[in-house]
């Protein structure tokens, strides 16, 4: 029986907040493996922020950080499927197209995804197919406008770890400006940036 996570995300770029994330909580919980999924565009995210890579570009540079990383590995299936990239889709994907019956499937979250959790699409059955994972530093807030079950069921699901502040507006920022950017994404990201010119 293997463990199977899920981690989808815009990744605009990734960086290293994302993989620590994505490590901590495959390390914690004993996954086996981790599907990184680029989405094609968040369905809460403005058009323009959605357009400053490209979903192939992003996709690719998701593809180059998990090279040398055992356990992670990329996904297109999103970035194939134009329009509002919603998890419930992924994540039945995954069951069907890389998991056995008897594997168990999670879904990664990183803290700050919560908020709006209540607004995902067909949300009680994505929980239902994935068990929650989330990485976090303390409980949900009591005054969370989270339905009290979905607020149960992730916070049953909330996994103590250390947290990278890095953003990805913070790190397009910076290389917006030319500053120094090493620190925030891996080197094989950082070049492919560099030489297609994105973000600046």
């Amino acid at each position: 029986m293997a463990r199977i996570g899920i981690f989808g995300g815009t990744f605009n770029p990734i960086h290293f907040g994302h993989i620590h994330l994505a490590l901590s909580l495959k390390e914690a919980k004993g996954l086996d493996q981790v599907i990184f999924s680029p989405n094609y565009a968040s369905p809460f995210t403005e058009k323009k922020d959605t357009l400053l890579a490209t979903p192939q570009q992003r996709f690719e540079m998701v593809s180059l950080a998990l090279e040398d990383i055992p356990g992670c590995i990329p996904t297109d299936y999103e970035i194939k499927r134009p329009g509002p990239s919603y998890t419930i889709d992924l994540a039945r994907h995954v069951r069907s197209k890389f998991c056995k019956p008897q594997d168990e499937l999670f879904l990664l979250l990183a803290e700050d995804v919560l908020e709006g959790f209540s607004r995902w699409k067909d949300k009680e059955d994505l929980l239902a197919l994935a068990t929650p994972l989330v990485g976090s530093r303390k409980s949900l807030a009591k005054d969370s406008f989270f339905d009290p079950k979905l607020k149960k069921v992730l916070d049953r699901g909330r996994v103590s770890t250390p947290i990278m502040e890095i953003s990805a507006s913070n790190t397009r920022n910076r290389l917006k400006k030319d500053l120094y950017c090493g620190h925030l994404v891996p080197g094989k990201v950082l070049d492919y940036i560099l030489l297609n010119k994105l973000y600046l």
